[in-house]
């Protein structure tokens, strides 16, 4: 029997459900006859990268590519005002969720997820995965549009949206999805959603602008997990990051920074504290120890960081 892609898998055009179940019952094996992947989702987080990274092993499979958008969420409105005004450029802004987000993966416990971030990492060097960052242009909102497009060898679609949301436990949320195939529908719907999401993906929304993350953003979330070798190949990658340059990502890494500021050395309960206000953009934290506990080194020990390896003078 020919096989017609999609058309094959028992799949339906909604669910509503745990996000579990759909993606096992329709997120998983629809990739595994996906040849091209468009995704856009809403948060711009550690958690969010290892949600999308499951399930793509099929895609690489079948030489297939992916192009991914990532909302920035929370954004303090005087950053949005500050940007409006000139005060600050949209590719600043981009650049202090990308720490963030390095910050975050710097203190993952799980190594599946690590796995899984530097499986993305790795795609985007491959240049298997676009990955774009979408900001809202006002402080009213953020960006949370959720929505999948999947296409076969066979030339069918499919353009889903929905509530399935990104997030650490959201599998265990019930969602709901919505999705137009191709071959049932026609193409009608499918493409309102397709050509929705090129024309955020080019640069042409209203309420959005986009910024690509370039190669040196896959180097970083490699750094940030391990400098592991390339798992799509069965020959390490030779062209390995420079010992001097882990060191130097070492060294100005949120974990092992305490040890390289200063001649004091901070007690555990010091580190944790210098390690959570710094986990956060913009820092705002009460450091409110009592007397003799050292707020003053867990103060003058996130200052120092912010000055000597973020650039910080004001």
């Amino acid at each position: 029997m020919n096989s017609r892609g999609f058309q094959d898998l028992p799949i339906l055009g909604f669910y509503s459900t745990t996000g579990e179940v759909i993606a096992s019952e329709f997120i998983e094996p629809v990739l595994n006859e996906s040849v091209s992947f468009d995704r856009l989702t809403g948060y711009f987080s550690a958690h969010s990268i290892v949600s999308v990274a499951r399930g793509i092993q099929g895609l690489f499979t079948n030489a297939g590519k992916m192009r991914l958008v990532i909302g920035i969420h929370d954004v303090p409105p005087e950053l949005i005002s500050a940007m409006s005004l000139g005060q600050l450029l949209p590719e600043d802004l981009v650049n202090e969720y990308k720490n963030r987000l390095y910050s975050e993966i710097e203190l993952l416990n799980d190594e599946s997820q690590k796995s899984a971030i530097s499986g993305l990492a790795w795609m985007m060097r491959l240049g298997i995965l676009e990955v774009k960052v979408a900001a809202p242009k006002t402080s009213k909102g953020i960006f949370h549009q959720k929505r999948m497009i999947f296409r076969d060898a066979f030339g069918n679609v499919i353009a889903g949206t929905g509530s399935l949301n990104e997030t650490m436990g959201s599998r265990s949320n019930v969602e709901e999805m919505q999705f137009n195939l191709s071959w049932e529908s026609g193409f009608s719907g499918v493409n309102l959603l397709v050509n929705s999401f090129e024309e955020i993906w080019s640069n042409k929304a209203s309420e959005v602008i986009v910024f690509g993350l370039d190669e040196e953003f896959a180097t970083k979330l490699l750094l940030k997990t391990g400098n592991p070798h390339n798992p799509f190949s069965e020959i390490p990658e030779e062209e390995l990051v420079s010992q001097a340059k882990i060191l130097e990502l070492a060294r100005s890494g949120i974990a092992y920074s305490p040890y390289n500021l200063s001649s004091a050395v901070l007690y555990p309960h010091q580190e944790r504290v210098f390690s959570d206000a710094l986990s956060r953009w913009p820092i705002r934290v009460l450091m409110a120890d009592e007397v003799g506990l050292g707020k003053t080194l867990e103060a003058g020990t996130a200052i120092s960081y912010l000055y000597k390896f973020k650039n910080i003078r004001d």
